[in-house]
């Protein structure tokens, strides 16, 4: 929050991959685990697995999540 509005710290364009994160939960105030879904073919379902968003002190950074 900066002036008692939201500010956008992280943002990462998945448009050209074949992989969009869903579910986001906030584990603690420095990771943010949500699910990775992807696919080769539209037409099956999604393949899922869980992803992870960790804050660095300078930065976001992704991994793949173990749960």
């Amino acid at each position: 929050m900066v002036g008692r509005k939201p500010e956008n710290e992280f943002s990462y364009d998945t448009s050209h991959e074949p992989w969009e994160p869903s579910d986001p939960v906030w584990v603690d105030s420095v990771t943010i685990d949500f699910t990775k879904n992807s696919h080769s073919d539209p037409s099956q379902p999604y393949i899922k697995k869980p992803g992870r968003l960790k804050w660095t002190g300078t930065t976001w950074s992704a991994s793949e999540s173990v749960k």
